[in-house]
């Protein structure tokens, strides 16, 4: 399993996980082309 690590004191937790998830689901090639292949678990740590 691969961990995503995303960090941004800024933003408030539950908006910097929202925004990871959709750049996750929705916008990263890297995450399309790997999809169903490889496990990744967001590790999300916001203000």
């Amino acid at each position: 399993m691969n961990r995503m690590r995303v960090e941004d004191k800024s933003l408030p937790q539950a908006e910097l996980a929202t925004f990871a998830r959709e750049a996750h689901e929705k916008i990263c090639p890297y995450s399309h082309a790997t999809r169903g292949n490889v496990d990744v678990t967001l590790e999300v740590i916001g203000a």
